[in-house]
């Protein structure tokens, strides 16, 4: 088979890749450096031996890729949506936060701050908010300015430092404004609509696996890593040096589609001719810790957690969206937290880990007993540092040579997502195509 693309890279974006780039007639081969599919998608065992994501997943109505792709490979019956609930964890308690009502009869602000929350919500999601603020203010300055001191300090500010940790003075208030356009869409009925996979992800994920691989022009290959690549310009082809746990196996190819990292990419061509380096990114680390229990631990699907004692930001009950009968019987929430690489929890153990997610769950909870298992999943490369300035790598940027680079990087100001990875995929396929 003569390979037209290598595809490197296991996730989402690299299938969005790989099924695009298949169905206009060319011969793929994708690598993934792991023993598993899926990337950030990928899912574990629980102890009842059912599958659930490592880190938590929804999606929304309009997430149009996803749901095109999840229809062509026969699976669109597979992902429902049911509608979801918002907690709130203040300092002085734990209140539901679904909408108007709820915000008019929380007892810690006052009216006119209560009404301040609601115009300023409404104004960053109905695109209200110009430009200028937008990109020109810090999320700390910028909702501080909208809101008041008295609803940031009780409502973004813990949040926004559990999500970005120390950058939150570096990070442009835009990206609050594309959250909630995501939120304000999702809603309808007087509520939130979410949806999950029947199955987990790994029912996507298979069925992806299964479809490319029925189409005849494609392979895909773990525990696969691209260890080097030289540049034929004569031939405007590639040869690469694939390791298999040890062995290194030669190819050739005409593109090259790489989905990790601008770092990592940069250091693998920069010795070829023409190559113009893609900007470095920066990463946020998530830690996300799995909850097995007996009980549900809440009421609510998503909880804010704005306690200050608290080492997580965010409780996802995960069963009231998808219920039980999806885990073998058993409720599955998870605790998340996203920190810079020097932050301390990432120094912390396992057991130091669950250690700190039992005290967040006492604060939530009096059913922390019911709890049978916890597992800790960490990543270092979970969401790219959108600082002031910051631009997406290019795509196209190395077309003359059959570079093509994307990731997560070009969904700014929008946030990571698997119909975003698939997204970014399809736009990848469509520069290889158009390249010729």
């Amino acid at each position: 088979m003569r390979l037209d693309t290598l595809v490197v890279g296991g996730g989402y974006t690299g299938f969005g890749c790989a099924l695009a780039l298949v169905e206009k007639g060319q011969n793929v081969l994708q690598v993934e450096g792991t023993a598993t599919w899926g990337g950030l998608g990928e899912t574990c065992k629980l102890s009842t031996g059912y599958h659930a994501e490592r880190f938590y997943h929804h999606f929304f109505e309009q997430d149009k890729s996803l749901l095109e792709l999840a229809q062509k490979i026969d699976i669109g019956d597979k992902i429902l949506f049911r509608k979801s609930e918002v907690g709130f964890l203040f300092e002085h308690g734990y209140v539901p936060w679904r909408g108007v009502g709820d915000i008019l009869r929380y007892k810690g602000m006052g009216i006119k701050d209560k009404v301040r929350l609601l115009a300023g919500t409404a104004a960053l999601g109905s695109g209200l908010i110009g430009d200028k603020k937008l990109d020109g203010l810090s999320l700390n300055k910028g909702l501080q300015e909208i809101f008041g001191d008295k609803v940031f300090g009780q409502v973004w500010e813990p949040l926004i430092r559990g999500k970005f940790d120390a950058y939150a003075n570096e990070i442009p208030l835009r990206w609050m404004s594309g959250r909630m356009k995501q939120r304000l869409r999702s809603r309808r009925h007087g509520g939130e609509f979410l949806g999950y996979i029947k199955g987990s992800l790994r029912k996507l994920t298979d069925t992806i696996v299964v479809y490319l691989a029925n189409t005849g022009r494609y392979n895909g290959l773990l525990n696969t890593k691209l260890e080097w690549a030289v540049r034929n310009d004569e031939t405007k082809s590639w040869k690469v040096g694939l390791n298999n746990q040890g062995v290194t196996e030669i190819i050739e190819c005409t593109n090259i589609a790489y989905t990790g990292d601008n770092g990592t990419a940069n250091m693998i061509f920069k010795n070829t001719k023409n190559f113009k380096p893609w900007g470095n990114t920066e990463y946020f680390c998530a830690i996300c810790v799995i909850i097995e229990s007996t009980e549900s631990l809440s009421d609510f699907y998503w909880t804010n957690i704005g306690k200050i004692e608290s080492s997580f930001c965010g409780f996802i009950n995960q069963s009231l969206l998808t219920g039980t009968e999806e885990y073998g019987g058993i409720h599955v929430s998870y605790l998340t937290r996203y920190v810079t690489i020097n932050h301390k929890m990432m120094n912390c153990d396992d057991e130091q880990i669950k250690v700190m997610a039992l005290e967040c769950l006492s604060l939530l909870t009096s059913r922390v007993s019911s709890v049978i298992n916890m597992t800790v999943n960490r990543s270092s490369k979970a969401q790219v540092v959108t600082k002031f300035g910051f631009n997406g790598p290019k795509i196209s940027q190395n077309r003359e040579i059959g570079v093509f680079l994307g990731n997560m990087g070009n969904v700014y100001p929008d946030e990571r997502s698997i119909n975003n990875a698939i997204m970014v995929g399809q736009t990848l396929a469509k520069n290889i195509v158009e390249s010729g």
